[in-house]
């Protein structure tokens, strides 16, 4: 009987242990509110100019794997072409823009520079 328990609970430690596991895919349709990828989930065969860019330089709103710019041999996405067009001939306020909501976001602040 003590064998049984031991079995029991081994299992159900096991399986809760491995809810949570498996794909982190986004699962959220890529046109619907929400959706938000990484420049590193796109496979075009692109360099992207920051890796981990999940949002506009623009807008600030997730990007979108067909909206991109080619910008110093590495590409930057955007949320629209819209926002592509805009940046292209304002790169260096947009890549400044970028970085300052990144900042924002990684909750950095200007630590008296």
């Amino acid at each position: 009987m003590k064998r049984i328990l031991v079995a029991v609970v081994i299992s159900a430690l096991v399986s809760f242990g491995m809810i949570g596991c498996g794909d982190s895919t986004p699962q959220a349709d890529p046109e619907g509110e929400g959706y938000q990828i990484s420049a590193m989930q796109i496979d075009d065969g692109a360099t992207p100019w920051d890796q981990m860019q999940y949002m506009c330089p623009v807008t600030g709103d997730p990007i979108k794997p067909d909206h991109y710019v080619d910008y110093q041999g590495k590409r930057i996405y955007f949320n629209s072409e819209e926002a592509a067009q805009k940046f292209q001939g304002n790169e260096d306020k947009y890549i400044k823009n970028y970085r300052e909501m990144m900042q924002k976001q990684m909750g950095g602040g200007q630590g008296g520079r």
